[in-house]
């Protein structure tokens, strides 16, 4: 994931890293849906 943002809007992006920073960290213990289950089996 690619983050760009103009340089003047330095807080802006800390923020909006830390945000997505965060996200990333939690999506791993969200559930996965059966069907998401076989559709991701049926991409290998």
């Amino acid at each position: 994931m690619t983050l760009r943002m103009r340089e003047d809007d330095a807080e802006e992006f800390e923020a909006a890293s830390n945000k997505t920073a965060k996200i990333l960290e939690t999506i791993e213990v969200l559930p996965v849906l059966p069907r998401e289950a076989e559709d991701i089996l049926a991409i290998s």
